[in-house]
Formats: C-alpha cells, sequence, structure tokens
C-alpha cells in the first residue's frame, strides 16, 4: 500500500513496461491494447442502439404507446436487446383494427 500512496504511477508504468512477473504483464499489456477498440466498438453499438430507438419511435410511436416518446423508445430498444420488450410479438405491432403500410411491417 505505500507504493500506491508515495507514488500512484509507479505501479502504472511498472505494469506498462512489463517488470513485473511475466504472466501479470502479459494480461496487463493485453488489456491496454485492446481497450480503444473495444471502446469504439461499444460507441457504435450505442449508435446503432439510438438509431434503431429513433425508427421506432417515427414508424411506431403513433401505434404502440410505450414508443410514442423518445425516451420510452430508447428505454423499449435496449431493452430489446436484453430479451423484454413491449414488442414481442407481432400482435403488439399490428393491432388487428390498424393496417399499416408494408414498409411499416418491414420496418417493425
Amino acid at each position: 500500500m505505500l507504493l500506491l500512496s508515495s507514488k500512484p504511477n509507479a505501479l502504472l508504468t511498472c505494469c506498462t513496461t512489463g517488470r513485473t512477473q511475466g504472466r501479470v504483464g502479459i494480461i496487463v499489456r493485453t488489456l491496454y491494447h485492446v481497450g480503444p477498440p473495444v471502446a469504439h466498438l461499444v460507441v457504435v453499438l450505442v449508435v446503432l442502439g439510438l438509431m434503431f430507438s429513433a425508427m421506432a419511435h417515427l414508424v411506431l410511436g403513433t401505434y404502440v404507446g410505450p414508443l410514442s416518446t423518445l425516451s420510452g423508445a430508447v428505454s423499449d430498444t435496449f431493452t430489446l436487446f436484453v430479451g423484454h420488450s413491449v414488442v414481442e410479438d407481432v400482435d403488439t405491432i399490428r393491432p388487428r383494427d390498424q393496417l399499416l403500410a408494408p414498409a411499416q411491417v418491414g420496418a417493425a
């Protein structure tokens, strides 16, 4: 603990240069080099999720209640990735008394 309190950058420098145990250095260097691509992947996935939620809001917002607001569409889209959503079956998307255009059914 003395090492962390007196020189906070010493542990990071030691781990990134590989002057610690060999196996720990390999793990730290791997995580150090994999971090930026994984961060970029997360950013791209979040942007795609936001685009899908905007499309769900625009196409289905007038037909499905929880998708009528943008925040509800974002919440429902990201919970759809987990497996729970308002739009789980075709009857929710296309009620029997309303007709949707083929483009709306395809987008849904």
